[in-house]
């Protein structure tokens, strides 16, 4: 997939007085530790600097992989050593002998000590694992596409990024706070605009030595703008949240079915009072919103560069409602083998990221190839680099809507372990065994809802002369173009 480089969205006018500022903070960062490490086996090491591995990170975990089993880098947490796939599931299916620090790194990566994020909230786990459904949100979806897209059979041009944002947003959130609120312009953009936040006043803090950050955080901008977030966010729901309460227990009361009351009954049991509540759900639409509204902006641009799956993803929509009795169902969309597939090959030839499962070594352990790593080792494996192996996919570096589908029509295990919700050691987008995410169920039913209104209801094609909207890099990380924009036109 041709990619860019991240816009870091200064101002020309801001640029002679914040270039100097930047490159100092730069210098400060890329001089800065996550943590050390001592002993163990001596690797082969690929990148030695920070500065490279941002600038180049995709290429050089391909490297370390074509020629190592396990290499070490310079990321941008410090030393990491590189794992295949096969010994970090080796670490993580031996965890009596092994324990392994999954918090940490993510709790660097936020700087959730300033940033206030909950890097793991049991309650909302808990919940996602339990509760979460998605059957309720297709009306939603249904309602805002009608409402954002065109209304015409003539080619519209439509920003495909922001609206996919609003409709995850609204969507999610009509089960996540209810449908009273959950178009509310306050929820809508602290919903889509936090995850940004958060991100940015991390990266801002991580400019800065870990020694100064208690006495600076306060007083960078973008640690400003999460305040305003979680002021924004309390402002929406406590007021409900507190009529909610008022209600409870008295006769004939019915609690309202959404994930906030789900939150509220569950929130005395971990010692969490209403208003962390109300901000622990900017860390629910964090991870409900945003990577769902990324992994579907990538696939509509896959759509409209591969128009020829656009048929038959739409006969294999109307089949399965046909079938339903017109009810595009949880089940109804489960035989939907072939969007299955072609949503997951889109994930595949897009990762979010380019490494997964970053974990920290609480004690010495030594892999069955030899391989000594000492407590303190920060490890990870070269996710981008698997998926791209010609021995874990035939042909690897093209798209092919199929290769998911094919399998599965063998029935059995051997044909559902390639569903898209599926986690094993060459499908990894969605995590590994227990740490796997608790939300995959919900957000691909999500996405699948989305693509359903969309084929059954128009044709999708990428502008005249441009091909796919390039993705954008920042480190070992992509996005989808935000600003790019696709042809629409109402075919029913």
């Amino acid at each position: 997939m041709e990619s860019v480089q991240l816009d870091t969205g200064f101002t020309q006018q801001a640029a002679p007085v914040l270039v100097p500022t930047v490159i100092l903070l730069l210098a400060v960062y890329l001089s800065t530790k996550f943590i050390g490490t001592s002993g163990g086996t001596k690797l082969p090491e690929i990148a030695s600097d920070k500065a490279k591995y941002w600038s180049n990170a995709r290429q050089l975990l391909r490297e370390g992989y074509s020629k190592y089993n396990a290499f070490r880098m310079t990321t941008t947490k410090g030393s990491t050593v590189m794992l295949t796939r096969d010994a970090m599931v080796e670490l993580i299916k031996r965890p009596d002998e092994v324990p392994l620090e999954f918090e940490l790194p993510v709790k660097f990566d936020f700087q959730s000590k300033y940033t206030g994020l909950m890097t793991y909230n049991p309650v909302v786990n808990n919940i996602i694992r339990d509760t979460l459904t998605p059957g309720k949100i297709a009306a939603e979806v249904d309602n805002i596409l009608g409402t954002e897209f065109p209304q015409t059979d003539k080619f519209e041009k439509i920003q495909v990024f922001d609206i996919i944002n609003r409709v995850v947003s609204i969507a999610a959130g009509s089960i996540l706070i209810g449908k009273d609120l959950c178009y509310r312009d306050e929820w809508v953009k602290t919903s889509i605009d936090y995850t940004m936040a958060v991100v940015m006043g991390a990266l801002e803090l991580k400019s800065w030595p870990a020694f100064l950050r208690p006495f600076v955080y306060r007083r960078l901008p973008r640690m400003q703008g999460i305040k305003e977030h979680e002021k924004m966010i309390k402002g929406l729901l406590m007021p409900t949240i507190r009529a909610r309460r008022a209600q409870e227990g008295k006769p004939g009361y019915q609690k309202p079915d959404d994930f906030l009351q789900w939150y509220m009954d569950k929130a005395a049991e971990f010692n969490q009072d209403d208003e962390r509540v109300a901000l622990g759900m900017l860390g629910v639409g964090m991870v409900s919103i945003n990577s769902t509204a990324k992994t579907a902006t990538h696939a509509l641009y896959d759509l409209a560069l591969q128009s020829e799956y656009q048929k038959p993803l739409r006969e294999e929509l109307k089949h399965a409602l046909k079938e339903s009795g017109g009810d595009l169902s949880k089940d109804a969309l489960h035989k939907c083998h072939l969007l299955d597939s072609f949503l997951k090959e889109s994930q595949r030839c897009n990762p979010e990221i380019f490494v997964f499962g970053k974990r920290i070594l609480l004690k010495d352990f030594t892999l069955s190839d030899g391989t000594f790593l000492p407590k303190g080792t920060l490890t990870t494996v070269p996710l981008d680099a698997v998926i791209a192996d010609p021995k874990n996919y035939e042909k690897p570096e093209e798209f092919d809507g199929y290769r998911h589908y094919r399998p599965r029509q063998q029935g059995g295990f051997a044909g559902e372990k390639h569903q898209w919700i599926s986690s094993n050691k060459t499908t990894l987008n969605f995590g590994y065994g227990r740490h796997s995410c608790p939300g995959r169920f919900f957000a691909t039913v999500e996405i699948k809802l989305i693509f359903a209104f969309i084929l059954l209801h128009y044709e999708v094609k990428l502008l005249p002369g441009e091909g796919r909207p390039a993705n954008v890099l920042h480190g070992d990380s992509q996005s989808p173009n935000p600003t790019a924009s696709l042809l629409f036109r109402k075919i029913d």
